[in-house]
């Protein structure tokens, strides 16, 4: 996992620009409709409840992933898979069902997801693009060089 603060290809919030775009992503009837539905305030309430034991340390899917490819267990809350005999994975009924649904590690990596790339998305993807344009900016500042030297050496 990255560590976001220093993170090269991480977004540039700081940009008012990239600050504007998504805030009218957030607004965005569609964003709305995503976080005001029942199961993102599911997951939501799942998270908060279950999941953040700090509250000043935000709950992130690569932690999940990162735990998962280091073959530790998950917390119970989403390891709610087992495979059955036709190598078919179900969702288990346990205490948290009744609470959250079954299959919440999917419902859950789906929600993160979308909450997470919603904002890239909308509007033709203005966000991503005005979020990387500081780094295209600075890989032409290398490339151009190089290109205006051929094209001196061919003349």
């Amino acid at each position: 996992t990255a560590d976001r603060t220093v993170d090269i290809m991480g977004s540039r919030y700081n940009c008012p620009s990239v600050q504007d775009a998504i805030q009218r992503a957030v607004e965005s009837q569609e964003y709305q409709t995503f976080y005001h539905s029942e199961e993102s305030v599911t997951m939501r309430r799942l998270i908060e409840e279950e999941l953040i034991t700090d509250k000043k340390v935000p709950f992130r899917m690569d932690c999940m992933m990162t735990t998962i490819c280091t073959d530790r267990a998950l917390p119970d809350v989403i390891n709610d898979y087992t495979e059955s005999p036709d190598g078919n994975v179900t969702g288990t009924t346990d205490k948290y069902t009744k609470k959250y649904g079954a299959r919440r590690f999917e419902r859950l990596m789906n929600y993160l997801i979308k909450n997470e790339t919603i904002t890239s998305r909308f509007n033709d993807a203005e966000f991503s693009k005005l979020d990387k344009a500081a780094m295209w900016a600075e890989i032409l500042d290398f490339i151009e060089p190089v290109i205006q030297t051929e094209k001196s050496d061919g003349e």
